[in-house]
């Protein structure tokens, strides 16, 4: 009887401890697979904000060259229209 109850208390501890290693085991794969998925999600997104940053820089970059060209257009046109009216001023005879 009492080997029988040493044998049942000595499961007993060993279920215990069996349980107690793999709630340990399931609380350390939970934490490295939160890691693990946190660093992915990382991953993507600073490719996605790789991929952002240089759509944008493009955009930005045709952007300010359209408004420069457009700019040394109207700056070419003023200078030629402030030369024209120069040479008529200056050719005018009442002068």
């Amino acid at each position: 009887m009492f080997d029988t109850n040493k044998k049942v208390t000595d499961t007993h501890k060993l279920k215990l401890a069996f349980e107690a290693e793999c709630r340990s085991y399931d609380i350390q794969d939970r934490k490295e697979s939160e890691e693990n998925y946190n660093f992915t999600m990382t991953l993507h997104k600073g490719k996605a904000t790789g991929d952002l940053g240089n759509l944008r820089y493009d955009r930005d970059l045709k952007l300010v060259q359209a408004l420069e060209t457009k700019k040394t257009e109207e700056r070419d046109k003023v200078v030629l229209e402030r030369d024209t009216v120069e040479k008529t001023y200056m050719g005018m005879a009442e002068l």
